[in-house]
């Protein structure tokens, strides 16, 4: 587990948000909490078939199917990216 300092910005709004980041090599993806989402008021996009989601031992993740997702400028020191990010509840 890494955790680094980082920006987000809504690409909608141009709204900035920094917090700290971590960096799950495990994930075959990036995901943002949907709490954070909610606070933040990011835009979300609906996938048009939910992406059904299991924790390592093969039974359903708590958190649902992950329905939705967010586009975001991700700035870490002087690198700015556009990422998508699956907006989920992995606990």
């Amino acid at each position: 587990q890494l955790d680094i300092p980082l920006t987000i910005e809504n690409p909608e709004t141009g709204e900035q948000t920094d917090l700290v980041g971590l960096v799950d090599t495990g994930c075959t993806g990036s995901c943002v909490h949907r709490d954070l989402v909610r606070r933040a008021k990011l835009t979300m996009h609906a996938f048009e078939k939910p992406i059904q989601v299991y924790n390592a031992d093969g039974s359903p993740n708590v958190g649902g199917h992950i329905t939705h997702y967010v586009n975001l400028w991700v700035r870490v020191g002087d690198h700015r990216e556009r990422m998508q990010f699956l907006v989920t509840d992995l606990g």
